[in-house]
């Protein structure tokens, strides 16, 4: 039989510690045991940045034993036996834009997209992507598509996350030096929503309006981009909640089809007032059954 103690302290794995639970202990010690043996395997597999994600309900009883469930999976002990298995990952790609208008002034358009993901509790997954990943889209005029396949987050657990896109129009400007200048306003909306989260209380807790507290200083840091070259057309953001991810896993959205672009999910229309687009997502969850090393 191990301790809590023991179990708290020891160098046991997590599948050993779940071997040596004794049955017959009392429900009160065997429960805290289990929690210190879930929460190991947890860890052991990356935690809230592995394949697992966060934790969605507490540890409870199951016909043999008891499980956990988490965004992405589940850990269970069964007959003394212990099983993470990851079920569930996410994925958004960008599928491409089209041109409702085109910027003032002669000749096409030459557009190109930055997009900030974010999810909260996952600030190290962050990440700031350019598209097309080399130059600009061009020849753009009415009317004209562009469709792509990029994945702005893939095969994550589902989870809250938010993807911006700011929609850029090459002219004399360094696109690198525009993509470093939307990181650090998207760093800037991070910290205001991880400072939030702490505020709030709670390993996992999250704000209501924490879409709002990320993109104020996001949007406002369009101004930075003010005189570098490229034209700003505009900022617009989808956001995503763990229960519409997860529950893809079993009711796809069908995909919509405009022109050469097939897609699940499109932006509001992004302006300036003269130049209009609109980016275009595929998002779908796989159900997976892929067993994870129990520690």
């Amino acid at each position: 039989m191990v301790s809590y103690r023991s179990a708290a302290g020891s160098n046991l794995s997590a599948r050993q510690l779940a071997a040596s639970l004794d049955v017959s202990a009392p429900f009160s010690l065997r429960n805290v045991l289990s929690h210190a043996v879930i929460n190991r395997a947890w860890q052991h597999n990356g935690g809230r940045l592995g394949p697992l994600g966060l934790p969605t309900s507490e540890v409870q009883s199951v016909n043999g034993g008891i499980k956990q469930f988490f965004q992405g999976g589940e850990i269970a002990i069964i007959a003394q036996e212990l099983k993470v298995t990851q079920t569930r990952v996410s994925t958004i790609r960008f599928k491409g834009i089209h041109c409702f208008g085109t910027s003032a002034g002669p000749g096409a358009d030459e557009p190109y997209v930055v997009c900030a993901v974010y999810a909260p509790h996952k600030r190290e997954r962050a990440q700031v992507i350019k598209i097309p990943m080399s130059g600009s889209y061009e020849n753009f005029s009415s009317g004209t598509q562009q469709a792509d396949v990029i994945d702005v987050w893939h095969r994550e657990p589902p989870t809250d996350v938010a993807v911006a896109c700011y929609l850029m129009e090459h002219d004399s400007g360094d696109e690198e030096e525009v993509k470093n200048n939307i990181k650090t306003a998207v760093e800037k909306g991070i910290t205001t929503v991880e400072a939030a989260i702490a505020a709030v209380g709670g390993p996992f807790s999250l704000p209501e309006e924490w879409i709002s507290m990320l993109t104020v200083p996001m949007s406002a840091g369009i101004t930075a981009l003010l005189g570098l070259g490229d034209d700003v057309i505009g900022f617009q953001t989808l956001d995503f909640k763990f229960v519409e991810l997860n529950q893809l896993a079993e009711t796809p959205l069908p995909p919509h089809n405009f022109g050469a672009i097939s897609f699940t999910h499109e932006t509001p229309l992004i302006t300036d007032g003269g130049a209009s687009y609109k980016c275009y997502f595929e998002v779908y969850t796989e159900i997976v059954d892929h067993p994870l090393p129990p520690g």
